[in-house]
């Protein structure tokens, strides 16, 4: 039943696509759950953004970050609230009283509700009803002697509108970490962690259990970063191998078709400011283009990565990195090393959107990698 919201594409990926990666690990499990929160907060804007209640079926990928991926993290944010047996329970009477008849958000709001004792209502209004997520961040922490041990004090902030939820926060030290779930519900909360061993490490849901908008410097760039671009500059260099045709393929298939190409003799500082960049080919001026990520160099006739050099005809790197000027934009760089491999793999680049680098090579991908930032919004190193 439709008229709360789809419920069944969250569900789906969380007890098929995300539970397998549980099983198989606690650190893919981790991983899977970063991962949704950073498609959420790169794909996902004010524009473009939605409650839960209102999503129907994926039309884009911003539709499908909600639905699919803040909808998994609402159950999981369920399970970690009333255990797994509640949870499981909850779930199988789901199944049991609904199968083959209509159910809603609030089939399973009252079901949670009855098999873990508690009242929900609430706790899921606000992640069905409203668009968005918390924004948490750590300021003014301190670590202080307390007698035998340390003290670490600070507060968690929350930009409005401010949600209610449990926050897990982890001190690491020289002995066992300590945990605490601590209770956040407006602007500024202030917290204070002893520890008999010197800490060291202070971590604000290290484990990815919220729902939450990440702060830029916890986002990765990728090639979703590309997609999501409002202001993007794609230039065509003297070295681009690709033909017209194969390139135009790339920009439609990253939602790009639209926006112009200009060469390289055209690019200028006026031109370059507030805009991300895309390359076809190594541009002349190499500090247009940041600093490489470890590994990778680039060649006249070809690149390497990891020390394996490629100059096979039919390879191609695609590249998105953070750019230095101008700060807080981001550069791809589009690298065939023939115009068939521009042709061959060019259209494959989107289905990638994790991943910031890739290596293509016959006939397949070969490589694939993100690089994961450490931002101090979320972890304060002392």
């Amino acid at each position: 039943d439709q008229r709360e919201g789809n419920w069944s594409e969250g569900l789906v990926t969380y007890l098929a696509d995300y539970l397998l990666k549980e099983r198989r690990s606690t650190t893919e499990g981790r991983e899977y759950r970063l991962q949704l929160l950073t498609d959420y907060a790169v794909l996902v804007a004010a524009d473009n953004d939605f409650p839960l209640s209102g999503f129907i079926s994926r039309t884009d990928p911003a539709s499908r970050s909600i639905g699919y991926g803040k909808g998994a993290m609402v159950f999981h944010m369920i399970r970690t609230e009333i255990g797994d047996r509640a949870f499981f329970r909850a779930l199988q009477e789901i199944c049991r009283d609904r199968l083959y008849r209509p159910a809603t958000w609030g089939d399973f709001e009252r079901a949670f509700s009855r098999s873990s004792g508690r009242d929900l209502s609430s706790f899921m209004k606000q992640w069905l009803m409203r668009s968005g997520g918390p924004r948490l961040a750590f300021s003014k922490v301190t670590r202080l002697r307390a007698g035998a041990g340390w003290r670490v004090s600070g507060t968690v902030e929350q930009t409005p509108p401010f949600y209610e939820l449990r926050l897990p926060l982890r001190l690491e030290t020289d002995g066992s970490p300590v945990l605490t779930l601590l209770p956040v519900n407006h602007g500024l909360t202030p917290f204070s962690i002893y520890s008999p061993t010197e800490p060291w490490h202070l971590l604000l849901d290290p484990d990815v259990e919220k729902f939450r908008i990440l702060a830029p410097g916890e986002i990765p760039v990728t090639v979703n970063s590309i997609k999501a671009s409002k202001q993007l500059l794609v230039v065509r260099t003297d070295s681009c191998l690709s033909d017209g045709e194969a390139f135009r393929i790339l920009l439609e298939s990253l939602g790009k078709g639209k926006v112009a190409v200009i060469g390289e003799d055209e690019l200028d500082a006026a031109r370059i400011r507030g805009h991300d960049l895309l390359f076809c080919g190594i541009p002349k001026i190499r500090s247009l283009l940041p600093p490489l990520p470890a590994g990778i160099t680039l060649h006249d006739a070809g690149f390497s990565i990891n020390e394996d050099a490629v100059h096979a005809p039919d390879g191609l790197l695609f590249l998105v990195m953070k750019s230095t000027y101008p700060a807080g934009r981001v550069a791809a760089l589009f690298q065939p090393l023939s115009a068939a491999a521009a042709e061959q793999y060019a259209p494959k680049i989107t289905h990638y959107g994790k991943y910031g680098t890739l290596v293509f090579t016959g006939g397949t991908i070969r490589h694939k990698d993100t690089i994961h930032p450490s931002a101090v919004e979320s972890a304060v190193v002392f």
